[in-house]
C-alpha cells in the first residue's frame, strides 16, 4: 500500500447538526442539512446531489477531509456508520472516516482500498501511529460496489467492522473529539452515504419466562466470608462445593493469594462449615479448582505445580485425583499446540462430565475478541488443539467463564457481546451438531440472574433444578456465592445420573479403579469416571435414549461388566448400580452380560461386538489361559431344545473368538440348557437373568 502523507484541509463549518431523535443521528444527503463543506478548493470538489455527498480529489501523495462537528457522546455506547462507494481514481489509496480534535492534534482514520485492503491510523496528541497496518481483507468490495464501515463502541471498547464484519477490536484505543467526516487519499472520486450515529438501547434476547430476584439465595455464613468467594464448582449430585476464597490474610499465600475450599451439605439440605484444603492442592499460589469431574475423584485445577507440589511454575492446567493418602500432586494437563495471549483468567476452563471435553476461555491468533471460548477433545490421553466455538457463541468482547451442562449440549457463558443488563452477563445456548461451531442464538438468563455488575461462573448439578454463581448484590463482603432456582427455559436437557460402588465379587471390599461406558449402539466410548479408592463409590452422567455397557477393570481382576437401557427415560433421574470385579482363580464364573442374540435364536447381535471384543483382548493378553464357554437358557420350552439352543449360543461365541485369532484349543464351548438356573424361573424378570452366557477359568 501506499504511504499516506499528511497534507490536510480542515472543511468544517459551526453549525449544529440535527437531530432525528433523542438517540439517533442521520443524515441521508438529500439536502444539505447538516451544512457539510460544498464547493470547490485546492484540487477537491465536495458537492451533495442525488441524495450523495461526492468528494472528488485530484492530487497526488495528500488527502483531504470533509468533516463536522456532530452530537457524539463518548460516554455512552454507540454505533457510527456510512455507506461509501469509490467510483474512480487510484485503488490503492485509501477513503473512509475521519474524526478528532479540531485543532487536528488527534486523529483517527478508519479507511479502506478498493483493491482490498484497510487500515487504522491515529494522530496522538500530534504522533502518528498505526493501530492497525495495512491488512488484507476479504469482505470489501471492488471498486463500483458500496462498502459499508462501522464503529461501535460498548463498555468503553471500540470495534470496527467492514460490511458489518469485525475487522479489528481496538483493545486499549478510545476516539477522542466531536469532528466527524470522511477522508480521501490521492486521486479518487467517492460517493458516502446513510450517515447514522445510532445511541438507542438494543433489543435484549432473553429466555422465554426468566427466573426472578425471588428465586436467588445466599449460600450463608458457613460458605460466604467478608472476603471474596469467587468460582463455584458443584458436585453433579448437588452435595459438594468447590469454591475459591481471594484476599483472605489466613490463605496460604497470604492476603494477596487465592486458597480452595470446600463444603458439603448435611442431611438437613443446608451446608457444612467450609474448610479450607491443605497440600497440595493449596500452596503459597494462586490456587482455583475449576471442574470436578462427575465421579468427585478428580478435580481440574488453574496453573501447573512443581514436582513437589509446594509452588506453581506458570499457566496451564493440571489435574489431581483422590487417593487413599489424600489428593495427589497435581500432574500437568497435556494439550497440543497449547497458547493464551491473555495472562489473567487462567480459572476460566471447564471439563465435561464425561471427562472427556475441554472448555477454555483463552485469546489466541483466531479470537474474535479480547478471550474466545474453544473446545479441545481428549485423545490417547491428551487434548486435541484448541478449536474456536465460532462467531455465533463467540464475539468481538471477552467471552469466558465456560459451563458445559451434564447434557453435553447446553453452554452457560458470560459475555458483553451481547445486549444485557450490564457490564457482562450470563448468556445460554445449545450445541446444534457434532461440529461444535454450529449453536442456537444465545439468549440472556434475565434480570432475576444478571445485575448491572460483572456476572459470571454460572454452574449446575446434573438435576439442573438449581444453578450457582458469584455476586455482589447483598454480599457479606466483596462477592458471595449464590444458589437460584430455574425455571424450564434456563434449564439443560434432562440427563441420568448413575451412581454405585465398584466392589470384589467375592470379598465385597470396595476397588478404587477406572469405569468406562460404552454405547452398545456404536461400540464406542462414551464416559469415562473414577471410583473412589476408599468407598469404591463413582458417579457417571449419561444422556438419555441409548443402551450402554459398564465396565470396571483393575489388575488381577476380570470385570463382570453391567448393561443399562435408558431408552424409554425422558427426565432426570438417578439410577443405583453397583459394579462387581472378579478375582482371575482356576474355577472362577464369568457372567458375559452384554452377549446378546435374537429372540429363540444363535445369532449374536452386533451389541455383543463390545464384551466379545473385551475379552478376546484379555485372552490374546494372557495367551496361558483356557476356558470354557457355557450357555444357559430358562425352563420355556422342552428340554431337548433348551439344550441344543444354549450349545449352539455358547459356540457362536466360540466361533467369535476363534475368527479374532484365539487358538482353538483354549476354547471349549457347552450347553446346559436350564439345568443351572440361578434366579426363579416363575417370574419374567428371572427368567431372564437365567437366559445368560457365562465363561469358566479352566486354566490361567
Amino acid at each position: 500500500m501506499s504511504k499516506i502523507y499528511i497534507l490536510i484541509s480542515i472543511l468544517m463549518v459551526s453549525n449544529l447538526s440535527q437531530l432525528i431523535s433523542q438517540n439517533r443521528f442521520e443524515d441521508d444527503f438529500e439536502i444539505n442539512h447538516n451544512y457539510w463543506w460544498v464547493g470547490e478548493d485546492q484540487n477537491i470538489v465536495s458537492k451533495i446531489e442525488n441524495g450523495k455527498l461526492t468528494l472528488d480529489f485530484k492530487a497526488d501523495n495528500a488527502f483531504r477531509v470533509n468533516w463536522r462537528e456532530l452530537p457524539i457522546n463518548y460516554e455512552k455506547d454507540f454505533q457510527i456508520s456510512a455507506e461509501f462507494k469509490q467510483n474512480s481514481g487510484i485503488i490503492d489509496h485509501g477513503y473512509g472516516f475521519v474524526w478528532g480534535s479540531s485543532d487536528i492534534s488527534n486523529l483517527y482514520y478508519f479507511i479502506i482500498s478498493s483493491n482490498g485492503y484497510a487500515s487504522i491510523f491515529c494522530k496522538d496528541n500530534g504522533n502518528w501511529q498505526a493501530i492497525k497496518k495495512w491488512t488484507k481483507f476479504e469482505g470489501i468490495n471492488e471498486i463500483g460496489e458500496i462498502n459499508k464501515l462501522k464503529m461501535v463502541q460498548k463498555n468503553k471498547k471500540l470495534q470496527f467492522y467492514i460490511n458489518d464484519e469485525l475487522f479489528f477490536d481496538s483493545t486499549g484505543y478510545r476516539p477522542f473529539g466531536k469532528y466527524i467526516g470522511f477522508i480521501v487519499n490521492n486521486t479518487m472520486e467517492v460517493e458516502i452515504d446513510n450517515l447514522i450515529i445510532d445511541y438507542s438501547e438494543p433489543k435484549i434476547l432473553v429466555v422465554d419466562n426468566p427466573v426472578k430476584n425471588t428465586n436467588r439465595e445466599n449460600l450463608g455464613l458457613y460458605i460466604n466470608s467478608k472476603y471474596s468467594e469467587i468460582t463455584p464448582i458443584i458436585a453433579i449430585d448437588n452435595n459438594e462445593i468447590y469454591f475459591t476464597r481471594k484476599d483472605d490474610p489466613e490463605n496460604l499465600g497470604g492476603k494477596g493469594n487465592d486458597d480452595i475450599f470446600y463444603a458439603r451439605r448435611n442431611k438437613e439440605g443446608s451446608w457444612d462449615k467450609a474448610i479450607r484444603l491443605g497440600a497440595p492442592l493449596n500452596n503459597d499460589g494462586h490456587n482455583a479448582v475449576v471442574s470436578l469431574s462427575a465421579d468427585g475423584n478428580s478435580v481440574l485445577l488453574m496453573n501447573q505445580y512443581s514436582a513437589d507440589g509446594k509452588t506453581l511454575k506458570g499457566g496451564g492446567l493440571s489435574k489431581s485425583y483422590k487417593t487413599i493418602d489424600g489428593w495427589s500432586i497435581p500432574q500437568d494437563v497435556t494439550i497440543k499446540k497449547y497458547y493464551n495471549k491473555n495472562k489473567n483468567f487462567w480459572e476460566n476452563q471447564f471439563l465435561s462430565a464425561d471427562n472427556k471435553i475441554l472448555l477454555m476461555a483463552m485469546q489466541r491468533d483466531d479470537s474474535y475478541g479480547d478471550l474466545d471460548i474453544y473446545v479441545c477433545f481428549l485423545e490417547n490421553g491428551e487434548y486435541t488443539e484448541p478449536k474456536n466455538l465460532g462467531p455465533i457463541v463467540n464475539t468481538f468482547s471477552s467471552d469466558y467463564s465456560p459451563f458445559l451442562a451434564a447434557d453435553g449440549k447446553t453452554l452457560y457463558y458470560t459475555t458483553s457481546g451481547y445486549p444485557g443488563y450490564g457490564e457482562d452477563d450470563i448468556f445460554m445456548s445449545k450445541r446444534l451438531d457434532d461440529s461444535w461451531t454450529n449453536w442456537s442464538e444465545p439468549k440472556n438468563l434475565g434480570d432475576g440472574i444478571n445485575t448491572n455488575k460483572n456476572d459470571a461462573y454460572f454452574v449446575l448439578p446434573a438435576s439442573g433444578e438449581y444453578a450457582y454463581m458469584t455476586t455482589t448484590m447483598n454480599s457479606n463482603g466483596g462477592t458471595d456465592l449464590i444458589s437460584i432456582k430455574l425455571n424450564e427455559s434456563a434449564k439443560p436437557d434432562p440427563v441420568v445420573l448413575v451412581y454405585g460402588k465398584v466392589l470384589d465379587s467375592k470379598t465385597n471390599k470396595p476397588i478404587g479403579t477406572d469405569i468406562i461406558v460404552n454405547n452398545l449402539s456404536n461400540n464406542k466410548e462414551t464416559a469415562i469416571a473414577k471410583s473412589n479408592p476408599i468407598s469404591g463409590e463413582y458417579k457417571i452422567i449419561l444422556p438419555y435414549g441409548q443402551l450402554y455397557a459398564f465396565l470396571a477393570e483393575s489388575d488381577n481382576y476380570y470385570s463382570i461388566s453391567a448393561n443399562m437401557d435408558l431408552k424409554s427415560y425422558s427426565e432426570y433421574k438417578e439410577i443405583e448400580k453397583n459394579l462387581y470385579l472378579t478375582p482371575i482363580e482356576k474355577g472362577t464364573i464369568l457372567r458375559l452380560n452384554n452377549v446378546f442374540f435374537e429372540y429363540d435364536k444363535f445369532d449374536l447381535s452386533p451389541e455383543s461386538n463390545a464384551e466379545l471384543d473385551r475379552l478376546y483382548n484379555y485372552l490374546a493378553s494372557n495367551d496361558n489361559i483356557k476356558i470354557e464357554i457355557l450357555g444357559h437358557t430358562d425352563n420355556q420350552g422342552s428340554n431337548d431344545y433348551n439344550m441344543k439352543l444354549s450349545n449352539n449360543r455358547a459356540n457362536s461365541v466360540r466361533n467369535y473368538l476363534i475368527q479374532k485369532g484365539i487358538s482353538n484349543n483354549r476354547l471349549i464351548a457347552k450347553g446346559y440348557g436350564a439345568t443351572k438356573p440361578i434366579k426363579d424361573n416363575a417370574t419374567e424378570e428371572g427368567r431372564q437373568f437365567n437366559r445368560r452366557v457365562e465363561v469358566k477359568i479352566l486354566e490361567n
